[in-house]
């Protein structure tokens, strides 16, 4: 008596999972990198603020104070005397520049007024403060104050 053999299915790789997975991530990665704010700025703590949440839009000039006291332009390092002349050709080249003022939160606000009173001598159309969101579980409400 013969006994039936069953055949061995061979093993394959199902690619479509691969596919849907690989997707998913793309449109992940895709949204959170839409989602951030890239500045072409030296690097310091930013003050937190829990309704600052525009973002700009663009060509945009970064004015930054950094907790020793140095000032850029963008990522070039300038004096005090040369920010109100360097905006201002910045400016004149494309009246629709945002200039975004990226202070250390360590800073004075005596320097951040002077600064911010240098920028406005350059009219620029829009000025725009950068800042870290502020985790909003940790504010208080509203009759606790």
């Amino acid at each position: 008596m013969k006994l039936p053999r069953t055949e061995m299915k061979k093993a394959r790789i199902e690619i479509i999972p691969m596919i849907d997975a690989i997707f998913f991530l793309l449109v992940f990665f895709m949204m959170t990198s839409i989602s951030l704010v890239q500045l072409n700025s030296e690097k310091v703590k930013l003050p937190e603020s829990s309704v600052l949440q525009l973002k700009p839009e663009g060509p945009k000039v970064v004015v930054t104070l950094t907790k020793d006291g140095k000032f850029y332009l963008d990522q070039r390092n300038v004096k005090v005397s040369q920010i109100v002349p360097l905006l201002s050709q910045r400016v004149n080249a494309n009246p629709q520049v945002t200039v975004i003022l990226n202070f250390d939160r360590d800073q004075q606000m005596a320097q951040f007024s002077r600064v911010f009173d240098l920028v406005k001598q350059a009219n620029p159309a829009n000025v725009m403060l950068a800042s870290t969101p502020k985790d909003v579980s940790q504010l208080p409400a509203k009759g606790d104050e």
